[in-house]
């Protein structure tokens, strides 16, 4: 039998101030280009796709309708929500569905290798890891320097798995992967999450997903200045000083691309190859990405 997995799917129609838009021109042209490549990494797992749609028009419906099997997802259309409200409904739909005992928490603008989430699922489904990203972020390697100052100059442990190297890492975004039982234990730590979204004009107490990662994997203190941590210790002192680390790993090299500049202006090499694996799907849908072979 497949394995199952749930997937909790954030999108809206409006580009990030950092959304690297040389290939994709349009919100839609990437949304549309990583779900195509998200349904190819799923391969021949059996899913189902919970949609949190923020303020989406009508064309985003469609061309889901178009590339997913009615039976395999649920639409959530919600107004002008934001970051925050969407990541928290992606937390709460998690624990409440009853399909899978395996989440996969997926934003909008990345880009999968073929068959790339069935590799990060053994690592959780056999428990050797509490949370898999197929994000090889270019902020690990010193010389990229991509968002942050060097922030992962840690000692770790490099496992191989399924044919591909996987890191021990103190955080990655908020695509990911992870067991319900995982979840539960940890949701009160991604609630404390809090990002200003454009709707939001007000200051309220919370963490960037950096520190959540950190909270969770206990990796990487003493670089962080004061200002940083005591949120943290403000709303998670139990988890920081006396509850388990929870394990992270990510693949090397990257299994998915993040449309986000600098991020993805560091890693051509990779970008080019996961546009290759997905060309046939990509085109049928968007023709102009490969007109001139300009990626």
């Amino acid at each position: 039998m497949a394995d199952k997995l749930f997937i909790a799917y954030r999108a809206c129609p409006f580009l990030s101030k950092s959304a690297d838009t040389s290939i994709f021109k349009t919100k839609f042209n990437m949304f549309k280009a990583s779900l195509l490549s998200f349904i190819n990494a799923l391969n021949d797992l059996d899913y189902y796709i919970y949609f949190i749609l923020d303020t989406v028009p009508s064309e985003y419906l469609k061309f889901i309708e178009k590339v997913i099997p009615q039976s395999k997802y649920t639409l959530e259309i919600l107004n002008n929500a934001g970051n925050r409200v969407t990541f928290i409904k992606q937390v709460d739909v998690s624990i409440k569905q009853n399909f899978s005992e395996y989440i996969y928490f997926a934003e909008d603008d990345y880009l999968y290798y073929p068959n790339s989430i069935k590799l990060i699922l053994d690592l959780i489904k056999y428990k050797i890891a509490d949370f898999v990203s197929p994000y090889d972020h270019p902020d690990y390697y010193k010389e990229t320097n991509c968002l942050l100052k060097y922030n992962h100059n840690y000692k770790t442990n490099i496992i191989f798995y399924n044919n591909v190297h996987f890191r021990k890492s103190s955080s990655t975004t908020l695509t990911f992967l992870t067991s319900k039982i995982t979840l539960i234990k940890t949701k009160n730590i991604f609630k404390s999450y809090f990002i200003k979204s454009r709707n939001e004009n007000y200051i309220k107490l919370g963490l960037g997903d950096y520190e959540i990662w950190l909270t969770l994997t206990h990796m990487k203190f003493k670089s962080l200045n004061i200002k940083r941590t005591i949120p943290m210790y403000f709303l998670h002192p139990i988890q920081l000083l006396f509850k388990e680390k929870y394990n992270l790993y990510t693949p090397i090299p990257t299994l998915a691309i993040h449309l986000a500049k600098p991020c993805s202006e560091k890693m051509p090499y990779q970008m080019k190859l996961i546009l290759d694996k997905n060309k046939d799907v990509i085109n049928n849908y968007i023709s102009d990405v490969f007109k001139n072979e300009h990626y």
